[in-house]
């Protein structure tokens, strides 16, 4: 979910329990872990932090109106298609994907 310019970096650092929380309506939670994560990012140095979200599924609104908020804005780089793999309940293989976009927030007084 870090990185130490707008470029977009890759998902495995980004943590999804953010996004689940907030598209769960379970805004504290999603606010408490941005807190964190910006946090941790100032703290190691990093001048911008960045998290994908999706742009059409309608349960995801709450969480871009906080990301909104919160000063993240798109990174300008266009929608990606980006899902994950499950096993459902007999287990057969299963994949969920959406369109999203990449979101970008410069940190203030970040250190280098």
């Amino acid at each position: 979910m870090v990185g130490r310019s707008a470029g977009r970096v890759g998902h495995p650092g980004e943590p999804r329990a953010c996004l689940r929380a907030c598209a769960g309506r379970r805004a504290a939670v999603c606010r408490a872990l941005l807190d964190a994560s910006e946090q941790a990012a100032h703290d190691a140095g990093w001048d911008t932090i960045g998290l994908s979200v999706t742009v059409s599924n309608p349960d995801n609104e709450l969480a871009r109106s906080i990301y909104h908020r919160r000063g993240y804005r798109d990174s300008g780089q266009g929608e990606f298609h980006d899902g994950y793999h499950y096993h459902d309940a007999a287990g057969v293989r299963c994949y969920h994907g959406e369109q999203h976009v990449y979101l970008v927030k410069r940190l203030g007084g970040a250190h280098s």
